[in-house]
Parts: structure tokens; sequence; C-alpha cells
């Protein structure tokens, strides 16, 4: 007879996936078949996860544009002006867009996702793993 194991979703903050992508992202080179593919499945399943959130907390072309040049002064000692380029033109209003972006994004980070990763035996660790690595992805780690 044959059990079925039911693979079940559970649920993490949107800040919970963006830390344990950077820990998966950290492990994506070590050796080993079965700890490999589990690391690749997460990484695909939690980009799809956050893709959304990430397109949406993209700063405009403009404030873009505009934090080049404040970073050009800024290497050039030249406080005076940076003061004096936030508050001409539209920057004022980009300056608050991007404030107010970065707030919404802050808080979608904390709403909850529910999703199935893929947990990752301590058997199939590759032996070279470091406690800095193993501690990054200690949300998908299955104790045996």
């Amino acid at each position: 007879m044959t059990t079925v194991t039911m693979l079940k979703k559970e649920k993490y903050t949107n800040r919970q996936l963006g830390d344990l992508m950077g820990g998966l992202q950290s492990v994506e080179e070590l050796k080993g078949v079965k700890f490999a593919l589990k690391v690749t499945k997460n990484m695909a399943i939690i980009k799809k996860e956050l893709e959304d959130i990430e397109k949406a907390s993209a700063p405009t072309p403009e404030f873009m544009e505009l934090a080049q040049k404040v970073q050009v002064l800024e290497k050039e000692g030249k406080i005076e002006e940076i003061k004096e380029l936030e508050t001409v033109d539209n920057n004022p209003k980009l300056i608050e867009e991007r404030k107010v972006q970065i707030e919404e994004f802050n808080s979608l980070m904390e709403e909850e996702a529910e999703v199935f990763l893929f947990k990752i035996s301590e058997r199939h660790l590759p032996l070279d793993i470091t406690s800095k690595q193993l501690s990054s992805i200690q949300l998908i780690l299955k104790e045996e």
C-alpha cells in the first residue's frame, strides 16, 4: 500500500521570503544534487511570489535621474547644491512620491503569503555549508 503525503502551504511574511531568497542565493553554488534541486525550486517559487512587489517598488526613471544627480553632488561635497536641487522643479513631488512608495513597499513586505516551499533535509546539506549560510536558510530546514 502506498502512502501519499499531501503537501501543505505555509504562511510566511513577504519579508521572510525576501530574506530567504537572499539566503538561497548565498548557497546556490554549493554542491549536492538534492540540495541544489530544492534550492532552485524554492528560488523560483519565491521569485514568482515577490515579483509584483519588486515591480511596484522600482523607482521611476525621473527619480533615478534625480538620485544620480544627487550622488554626483555628494561625491563632489556640494551639500548646498543638493539642498537646492531637492527644492526646484518637480523634485519635491518626486521625493515625496518615492517616500510614499517606500512606505507602501514596507507595508507589503509585512503581509503574509501562503506558499509551499520545499524543505531541505539535514542529510542533504553540503558538507562545506557554513553556519552563516545555514542560518540564512533556517526557515526551510527539516529536522530529522
